[in-house]
């Protein structure tokens, strides 16, 4: 597969258009109506200091949407301007917020990692400009992983996970002090949602976290958030509370907190053929996780056609489900039934065994990428 040229993908793009139903394009054609998309391409002008030939949409993500910006003399870069059909949009406070958060984590990674990710020209926060906030970014010469896997060979794919394995442990080998996102200011701030993890918490339990206990704490509470005295759930939760209020905090001294992609599929993921990696895109979202939290972050590894499945086993099943994060549910069901067990000091020292055992995997859970290094 070439590398994508400007033309092909709009081509792609408006192909993609035309392959889906009428309702749908309608949605993301009227976002895309609703950016001053003349202003856009000024203000790309104006900042690389060239005259823009033309302006195109090019994709339209779960929260953003992408258009690409040609100059006079062959260059080019993409503007990515918060807002799509695909998702309900975020308040205003949450939306500045998420956006100044994707800005921080990319200029956190340009100064401390060398992993490969588009450079920032230009950002406005300001919705006012052209409808919208916006990035003027580079465009990295490659194509989506998830468009090539499968015409790979064995030792192309191998190839792929050995580049991106060291990345990985770079980027976990960066810790921090608490759990959260980065802020504008650049320091740890409240953990904000993302499109893996919708269900948000809410002020005041939203973080920064100093601890897995304080995190896990922070879900339950902002879950209570506004469920009625008498709410069957309200009961569940408060066990569930008490549970996680007993887990003893000497267990949790040693905990590591990395940066997390949040969203690390195949898409994100840019290469050019055969094999090299040269690119991982969409840090929006991203945050900072206990190490236990980020195992299973890898998603590409999994196999691309299990991706959908495995993320389905994984999403609620009802709305009751939804009041906490899918990626939590395991532990705290677990934690719950030994603490609601029979037996008063039987059940609190079955529970301090539980975590003695636990505590190993809230340091490192297995993860194929770090094994793959250390061999």
């Amino acid at each position: 597969m070439a590398v994508q040229t400007p033309t092909s993908l709009e081509k792609k793009f408006q192909a993609y258009l035309e392959g889906i139903k009428d309702d749908l394009r309608e949605g993301i054609e009227g976002v895309i109506q609703s950016f001053n998309v003349e202003a856009l391409a000024k203000r790309a002008s104006s900042v690389m200091g060239k005259q823009y030939m033309a302006i195109s949409p090019i994709a339209q993500g779960g929260h953003n949407s992408v258009f690409i910006v040609t100059f006079d003399d062959g260059t080019d870069v993409l503007v990515r301007v918060a807002g799509s059909c695909h998702n309900a949009p975020l308040s205003d406070e949450l939306a500045k917020l998420v956006f100044d958060s994707e800005l921080a984590t990319l200029k956190y990674l340009e100064a401390n990692i060398s992993i490969p990710i588009p450079k920032v020209y230009y950002s406005n926060s300001d919705p006012e400009v052209a409808g919208a906030r916006f990035m003027i970014m580079q465009r990295l010469n490659g194509v989506n992983l998830e468009h090539s896997w499968y015409d790979m060979s064995d030792e192309e794919r191998q190839h792929v996970v050995a580049q991106w394995a060291p990345m990985h442990a770079e980027l976990s080998n960066q810790t921090f002090k608490a759990i959260g996102c980065f802020t504008q200011s650049g320091s740890v701030g409240p953990l904000l949602p993302s499109s893996t993890a919708p269900y948000f918490l809410r002020k005041p339990h939203w973080g920064p976290f100093r601890s897995t206990p304080e995190f896990l704490e922070g879900h339950v509470r902002s879950a209570l958030h506004g469920l009625a005295a008498d709410s069957e759930n309200r009961n569940f939760l408060e066990r569930l509370l008490v549970t996680i209020c007993a887990l003893p905090a000497e267990k949790f001294h040693n905990e590591r907190f990395v940066l997390s992609h949040g969203d690390l599929n195949a898409a994100n993921i840019l290469h050019t053929p055969p094999s090299n990696i040269v690119g991982i895109i969409d840090w929006q979202g991203s945050s900072i996780l206990p190490v236990w939290a980020t195992s299973q972050q890898s998603d590409f590894l999994c196999g691309l056609r299990n991706e959908v499945a495995l993320r389905g086993m994984l999403q609620p099943t009802t709305e009751d489900d939804a009041t906490l994060p899918v990626a939590l549910h395991p532990i705290l069901m677990e934690l719950l039934s030994l603490a609601t067990g029979n037996g008063g000091d039987q059940r609190l020292q079955n529970l301090h065994a539980h975590i003695d055992k636990l505590a190993g995997s809230f340091t490192w859970l297995s993860d194929p990428l770090l094994s793959l290094l250390e061999e």
